[in-house]
């Protein structure tokens, strides 16, 4: 399966929009620390709606399509609502939660993709330089913290859909 991920990757990353086909892929992203996917909370279709993780299953809330920004950079769509995660509020400050929102593709909404060594991956936040984590701690959810690459902020791609 990784193979296929890396697959469909290759041809989204290298063609530019316009090149791009006109097939959509979503993408689920298992924390590597704890296996669970982020999830957009109870398939909330809100705004504010709440960003967690739970067991992987497939479900459209756990489905993201990445839309292209600028070369690995992109802004992550929640395939079931069709709103992006956002820091709640465009924060820059550490430990905000992470939201979904109505996207507007501002730089709050638009994330880097910083690949590690070991095939996992960080989702930078542009506007604040912090990176998205899962607070397992307090179980607060999905927030901004300070890159440090632990594993908390690793992630991989666990399953795509094309449709």
């Amino acid at each position: 399966m990784f193979a296929s991920v890396v697959a469909a990757l290759t041809v989204l990353t290298m063609a530019t929009p316009a090149q791009a086909d006109r097939r959509i892929v979503t993408f689920t992203y298992a924390n590597a620390y704890t296996g669970k996917c982020l999830d957009v909370s109870w398939a909330n279709r809100d705004n504010f709606g709440p960003v967690n993780q739970w067991d992987c299953y497939g479900g459209t809330n756990q489905q993201f399509q990445e839309q292209w920004v600028a070369p690995d950079t992109y802004l992550l769509r929640a395939w079931h609502s069709g709103k992006c995660l956002d820091p709640r509020y465009g924060s820059t400050s550490s430990d905000v939660p992470v939201i979904q929102y109505d996207c507007h593709g501002a730089r709050n909404q638009q994330w880097r993709r910083l690949w590690k060594q070991d095939n996992t991956f960080l989702w930078q936040n542009v506007h604040s330089g912090k990176c998205l984590e899962i607070d397992v701690i307090r179980n607060t959810g999905a927030l901004q913290y300070d890159c440090n690459g632990g594993a908390f902020q690793k992630w991989r791609y666990e399953r795509s859909f094309t449709y």
